[in-house]
């Protein structure tokens, strides 16, 4: 992985599928140690940041994974998938998918193909294989430097190589050459997600490109599950051994259905801290904490506040991206009430205003606002930190808590951004919205933390309306706020989040560590609630056992932050290197 440095468009993660190419060429060494016993070889660099590096085609922005092909002459050409089958196990939230889909080339040409799947924000691929014939060939780990330079290679060899990048968050496309006339080519992909809570639902979702797909899903959760459901599909729902949960997917609900959802709730009591943990013998280990606050809170109530909506109107934001930017801040408006108050600030590489500062938001002050989003239109450079500088200082000092929305794709100078966000000293929280594919994660998500706020990712218009108002109604109702983790018996290290959020109702908290030592570990979640204080307990044994998602999980989160620290403040050696190592571990 050749982290991202500020200004480069180079990210994502490659992989490279070799036929045996020679013993010459840049490879060369490399060649000598991987093709002296096997015919055919899978280069796999692991995925290990969820920054977009390329803009989404239009076909990703369906929740769809298909094969493209064409002939070696550019020309158009259609293969027919001829099976299709998803299996997926889920470890207390966290699932573990392997997608499987045969295609036939009926034509009488040579195709060459690029198979794309969207598998959803926050994916991870975890692993990839595809036939020749009845051979499997499966990936190995190597770093993308070289996982492209033997595709290239190999591919201007006439080889059989291929070649998987990311293309957009959670999106994956891969390219296979030569498809032979006649040749059956199954293609597999597994994937890793952590699949989050709102208001008490875990909900699963996986792109299909077959009416006829076969679909089965494992659930297994020491909390038990209930109230499983499906809005796409007929389910059959049975009892597995020690708890487990068989759910296999029936007929589709609608003739056009392009993906199976799978919602259910864990039987979890109100407030419950749980833990999960995974550690090998000899070895730190691992732990998993989470939290799901209830959809009604106690004496939580929508207060009044001041809004003040940042929008990007530079170049990059260009398209769609600014088209969903603007129904996005058309939403906020919306929700507002009249003891609320609003402005509403544009900037590219200057800042402007609807209003010095957030007047009240009145049915006039609303239509306004709404005229002002509606008439913005792209041009021009982008500063952020210019952006953010206004915004705080544009905070009046009544009693009304300020909440500035700055919505945004992030490609702007990473550290002039932190700079502003941490030189100002207005208690206004700050809640970053990342609109389109080429969204800077990483400052967006170091913003918000930095001054108490969220980060939420908008990667589709159909994703606006349910995003934003669940972010709005975080945002109204905060139901436990200065919140602390302690835990007694072992030690943490590499805590993520660093510092815990406040949270909301129907929201969840989810925390990844490294832990040592053994024993009885009691786990503390301090806060306060409606002005109580209050003391969330759990605890869990720390011994060896196997729980490989948790570790996986605590590895994102310490990749992700590695890849904060690269996009703001630069690559050095140790931190890039570090990510290689976790990516292939």
């Amino acid at each position: 992985i050749s982290a991202r440095s500020r200004g480069a468009r180079d990210t994502g993660a490659w992989l490279a599928l070799g036929f045996q190419a020679g013993r010459r060429g840049p490879c060369r060494a490399l060649y000598s140690r991987m093709f002296t016993t096997n015919r055919h070889t899978v280069f796999f660099l692991a995925l290990a940041t969820a920054a977009s590096a390329l803009t989404l085609q239009s076909s990703l922005a369906r929740a769809q994974s298909t094969l493209e092909v064409r002939t070696e002459e550019g020309g158009e050409a259609v293969m027919r998938l001829a099976e299709e089958r998803v299996r997926a196990q889920i470890s207390g939230q966290y699932s573990q998918t392997t997608i499987r889909q045969s295609y036939v080339n009926e034509t009488q040409r040579q195709l060459e193909g690029r198979y794309i799947i969207t598998a959803g924000e926050g994916a991870r691929v975890q692993g990839f294989a595809y036939w020749n014939g009845e051979t499997k060939i499966v990936g190995d780990v190597y770093e993308k430097e070289v996982a492209r330079a033997v595709y290239e290679e190999v591919t201007g060899l006439g080889r059989d190589p291929g070649l998987l990048e990311q293309v957009g968050e959670g999106s994956f496309a891969f390219r296979v050459f030569p498809i032979a006339v006649g040749e059956k080519k199954p293609i597999e992909v597994s994937v890793g997600k952590w699949l989050p809570r709102s208001e008490g639902v875990v909900e699963y979702r996986m792109p299909l490109s077959s009416s006829k797909a076969s679909v089965d899903l494992r659930i297994n959760d020491e909390r038990g599950v209930d109230g499983i459901e499906s809005p796409s599909h007929q389910l059959r729902v049975s009892k597995g051994k020690e708890g487990e949960v068989v759910v296999r997917a029936g007929a589709a609900k609608s003739a056009g259905a392009s993906e199976f959802v799978l919602r259910y709730r864990p039987k979890a009591k109100p407030w419950q801290l749980t833990s999960y943990l995974h550690k090998d013998k000899g070895h730190d280990g691992y732990l998993a904490l989470t939290l799901a606050t209830p959809k009604t809170a106690g004496d939580s109530k929508v207060s009044a506040k001041d809004v003040t909506l940042v929008l990007d109107r530079s170049g990059s934001m260009s398209g769609a991206p600014l088209d969903n930017a603007k129904l996005a801040a058309k939403a906020v408006v919306a929700r507002l009430g009249e003891g609320d108050k609003i402005n509403v600030v544009l900037f590219d590489d200057g800042v402007e205003s609807l209003y010095s500062v957030p007047r009240r938001a009145d049915a006039s002050t609303r239509e306004e606002a709404l005229e002002y989003i509606e008439a913005v239109e792209d041009a021009g450079g982008t500063d952020i930190a210019g952006a953010l500088r206004y915004a705080f200082k544009s905070q009046t000092k009544d009693a009304l808590p300020n909440i500035i929305m700055f919505l945004t794709d992030g490609q702007s100078s990473s550290q002039d951004a932190i700079e502003a966000a941490k030189s100002d000293s207005n208690v206004a929280r700050l809640f970053t919205i990342g609109v389109g594919s080429g969204v800077e994660k990483p400052l967006l998500s170091r913003l918000a933390k930095e001054k108490r706020g969220r980060f939420t990712f908008i990667e589709s218009p159909k994703a606006i309306g349910t995003r934003m108002k669940t972010l709005y109604a975080q945002i109204e109702s905060p139901v436990m706020v200065d919140v602390e983790l302690v835990i007694d018996g072992v030690s943490l290290s590499r805590r993520y989040p660093r510092s815990m959020p406040d949270l909301y109702k129907g929201d969840e908290l989810r925390v990844s560590a490294r832990v040592r030592g053994e024993g009885l570990a009691k786990v503390v979640l301090r806060g306060t609630i409606a002005g109580k204080p209050v003391e969330l307990r759990s605890q869990v044994q720390v011994a060896p056992s196997k729980a490989p998602w948790v570790g996986r999980l605590w590895a994102e989160s310490r990749t992700d932050d590695l890849l904060e620290e690269i996009a703001l403040q630069g690559e050095s050696d140790e931190l890039k290197n570090e990510v290689i190592k976790l990516a292939t571990a």
